[in-house]
Formats: C-alpha cells, sequence, structure tokens
C-alpha cells in the first residue's frame, strides 16, 4: 500500500486544534488542568492524560475523545522526541501522524490510548512515552554507527 507523508494542511491544524481543546473540556470535566505555561508542561500534559485514563470517564466506545488524548500524547513525544506532525495519505484517507524526519519512521499517536481502551488493556501513558523513546533511542544509535 503507497503512502505519501506530507505537511499537515489547514483543515489538519484545525482538526488537532479541535481534538487539544476536547481534552481541555475533559481534564474541566474531572477537575484537573493542562498548565499550558508549566515549566514542565509536558509532565503535566502526561499527567492530566492519565488522570483522565484513570478516572474512567470515557470507555471503550468513547473512541473520538481517546483518539483526542492520542493528540495530547503526540504533541508530547513531538516535543520530546523531536518528531513533526505530518499527515499521510493512503487507502484509507488522510491522518495527522508524527514522523522521525530524515528516515522513514511513522507514528500514530492518535490511536495509541484508544486501541489499548478498547482491548481492555491498563494504559500507563509514561510508559508509551518511555517506550517509544527507547526505540527512538535505539534507532538512532544504530544510524549514528552506520555514518
Amino acid at each position: 500500500m503507497n503512502q505519501v507523508i506530507e505537511p499537515l494542511d489547514t483543515e489538519d491544524e484545525q482538526r488537532l486544534s479541535n481534538q487539544r481543546a476536547e481534552v481541555d473540556a475533559l481534564c474541566a470535566r474531572i477537575g484537573q488542568r493542562i498548565p499550558h505555561g508549566a515549566a514542565d508542561r509536558d509532565g503535566a500534559m502526561l499527567k492530566a492524560l492519565q488522570a483522565i485514563v484513570d478516572s474512567n470517564v470515557l470507555n471503550a466506545e468513547d473512541t473520538y475523545a481517546l483518539q483526542c488524548l492520542g493528540v495530547v500524547l503526540g504533541d508530547v513525544l513531538s516535543s520530546r522526541q523531536g518528531l513533526t506532525w505530518r499527515a499521510v495519505i493512503d487507502a484509507y484517507g488522510r491522518d495527522p501522524c508524527l514522523v522521525l524526519e530524515g528516515t522513514s519512521i511513522t507514528l500514530f499517536p492518535i490511536t495509541m490510548i484508544s486501541k489499548r481502551v478498547e482491548r481492555g488493556e491498563a494504559v500507563d501513558v509514561a510508559e508509551i512515552v518511555q517506550g517509544i523513546a527507547a526505540a527512538l533511542d535505539d534507532v538512532r544509535s544504530k544510524a549514528t554507527r552506520v555514518r
């Protein structure tokens, strides 16, 4: 299956913005806030995501809301791992993704939480981030040795 990866367009940016706003609303619903000016904004975002997951305010049928959590997770991954939001276009349509520039590595954080919840798995947001960081560190290390 062929994929084309390109920069986000205005519609993609608006979709992600709307999904971030949904997470803000979920935070307010459970009495949690994402402090947008916090020194450790990424850490605060991860805590807020975990609080939403742990609150059980969402269930496996709340796919859209769970995918909104994935957008914020993607923002943390982008910030911490130097990944870039892009759009992938394939036979299934157009979806935002994260790419490690200069490689073929493409991540789909939007579904990382929702798929786990749908499978009935426990979700540890920090563990997801740590696992991806370790995998990317391994890729970067191998790429450095090849040069």
